[in-house]
């Protein structure tokens, strides 16, 4: 294996009939091991695995990537390249693969007849005795029972390239990922572990980000409240100081008004307001950088509970 790991970096990608880009300034690694790819439906996760695998070219930014790549669609309508290769081989890894998925010598000229399973495994199979340096590998455990989805983890953990895989089945990501790229669009982070780790620390931000909302919301009221009274209690001693109250010959009144000025009271009063003003824009300013990802959105299916 002659490169370690992928490197992008600010990279963007738009498809030409789109106004906003779906991904953008994206900067990841990806190590030796497996890699979940997680985001909501029709966030990108297809689009981003063609990216990985050279089929999609970004607009922006540079991703390094090694030169084999293989990409394994969801859909298993044809038969997967070097599939006769693969079949007609006895090598160790072939026959190592085949006893894993229990793969049949006759699947090769039984394409049509073989189930959405049988012809994932052999999908997979294949590309796996190629031992490509990036392998991506997009939905495989739609259709299979529980026998098969354990070959498949089985399979997978023998890959000893950079593997990105898709899946909606939380035991998969959870025994095989060392970190997942959680896609929100137009961002991608990277949070290490498998799915149910990754969940959690989101959790704990989202439980964070709340917090900090809510006491910066609590305090933004307090400051508009102090800030309304200090404003009517301005306008009232405003009111009392003016002339306009005052008898032309009320020159006591008078002498203590100018007495207020010449001190700097008025302007000191001011002051406070402006101080105030500032502080609600600071905190109106903040409220806008709280921001938490709505839970149970990514489709992924298993045992839900979170610690």
């Amino acid at each position: 294996m002659s490169h370690k790991q992928v490197n992008i970096q600010n990279l963007s990608f738009i498809y030409p009939s789109a106004i906003e880009p779906l991904f953008q300034n994206i900067q990841l690694t990806a190590q030796l091991g497996w890699t979940g790819v997680v985001g909501e439906n029709g966030s990108g996760k297809t689009t981003f695995l063609k990216i990985l695998t050279d089929l999609l070219k970004p607009i922006n930014g540079y991703i390094h990537l090694p030169d084999t790549l293989i990409y394994c669609e969801q859909c298993t309508d044809n038969p997967p390249p070097l599939l006769d290769e693969f079949m007609e081989s006895y090598d160790k890894i072939s026959c190592q693969l085949k006893g894993i998925f229990n793969i049949s010598q006759d699947w090769k000229n039984r394409w049509s007849t073989l189930s959405f399973g049988e012809r994932k495994k052999s999908q997979i199979a294949a590309a796996l005795w190629q031992e490509p340096e990036v392998l991506a590998i997009d939905e495989p455990t739609n259709h299979l029972d529980l026998p098969s989805r354990q070959q498949l983890m089985k399979a997978l953990q023998s890959f000893r390239g950079i593997g990105f895989i898709v899946c909606h089945d939380r035991e998969v990501l959870d025994s095989i990922c060392y970190q997942c790229f959680y896609i929100d669009p137009p961002s991608i982070i990277s949070r290490p572990g498998g799915i149910s780790q990754g969940l959690a620390e989101q959790k704990q931000e989202n439980t964070y980000q709340k917090e900090q909302y809510f006491q910066t919301k609590k305090k933004l009221n307090k400051a508009r409240g102090e800030s309304s009274r200090r404003r009517g209690l301005a306008a009232s001693q405003h009111k009392k100081r003016s002339e306009k109250n005052l008898a032309i010959k009320d020159h006591d009144s008078r002498f203590k008004k100018n007495l207020v000025r010449i001190s700097g009271k008025d302007g000191t009063g001011g002051k406070l307001l402006r101080q105030f003003d500032k502080k609600i824009e600071q905190l109106e300013n903040r409220l806008t950088d709280f921001q938490w990802k709505k839970e149970n959105q990514l489709g992924i299916w298993g045992n839900f509970e979170v610690s």
